[in-house]
């Protein structure tokens, strides 16, 4: 699998709100970093603007439990094959594919250890594991609690973190040692674990879910996020999002980038 080099700030924002834009950017610039070995299977790959944004297409197998999500991916035409599956209960067989890849979907499974043993299951040996997932970093790091907390309201900003990981349905914000030690347990090495989005990016990233709203109206009611791609608009905001998006690698992340392999 291809990989184009351009702009993912620019690139993702002429498809995608603010918020989702730029912590998508930056998981993009990661992947970029890796080789990827036909056949692919993506886990959890939603209406597939990501995929779209940041692959050559088209990917091989695509799977996630939406019809919604599914139908919306159809029309792009990202992958060779849609199917609608759970993580947790993947429909092939052993050793099917050379690499899988999840992004920012493990933290939403209940069944996470069944569903890392699934990935393990239908790797062949020696092959890889690619993904990000959310860290117990993220609650720390929210920009609104922080405004909360500088006001004197700790208890206010305490009550919207839990609000916020509740409306984003995170089951599992686990430390990088503890995802690093729930892979190896499913037979998957951890070659690589790279923290992203740190405080200056995952304050930034908070502040622009309200900044979307609008965009949430349109995609309920078109199923597209964006009405028009003004490429002044995008330029635009690109420039205010340039030094979250140019943060560097911090040491401590709301997200952590993995590449893990299977056991030979």
């Amino acid at each position: 699998m291809t990989k184009p080099t351009y702009d993912h700030l620019t690139r993702h924002l002429a498809l995608v709100p603010a918020h989702r834009a730029l912590v998508r950017a930056l998981e993009a610039r990661l992947y970029e970093e890796v080789t990827f070995v036909r056949p692919i299977l993506d886990i959890g790959c939603g209406d597939g603007y990501f995929a779209r944004a940041t692959f050559t297409p088209p990917l091989d197998v695509g799977i996630d439990p939406s019809p919604a999500a599914l139908a919306e991916c159809a029309r792009l035409g990202i992958y060779d094959t849609l199917q609608p599956a759970s993580g947790a209960d993947l429909p092939f067989p052993d050793a099917s594919f050379a690499t899988v890849v999840s992004n920012c979907v493990l933290e939403h499974i209940p069944e996470i250890d069944r569903t890392l043993a699934e990935i393990s299951r239908v790797l062949k040996p020696g092959g890889m594991f690619v993904g990000t997932m959310v860290t117990d970093q993220l609650t720390p790091l929210l920009g609104v609690p922080r405004v909360l907390r500088a006001l004197g309201l700790p208890h206010l900003g305490d009550a919207y973190a839990t609000w916020f990981n509740r409306k984003a349905v995170h089951h599992n914000l686990l430390s990088i040692s503890e995802w690093s030690e729930k892979l190896a347990r499913a037979g998957l090495h951890v070659t690589r674990a790279t923290p992203y989005m740190g405080a200056h990016a995952t304050r930034v990233f908070d502040f622009l879910h309200y900044y979307a709203l609008p965009s949430l109206l349109i995609h309920t009611l078109l199923r597209r996020w964006l009405l028009w791609n003004d490429p002044r608009n995008v330029a635009g905001i690109a420039a205010l999002l340039r030094q979250a998006y140019n943060e560097g690698t911090p040491q401590s992340g709301a997200c952590v980038f993995v590449v893990a392999h299977k056991h030979t």
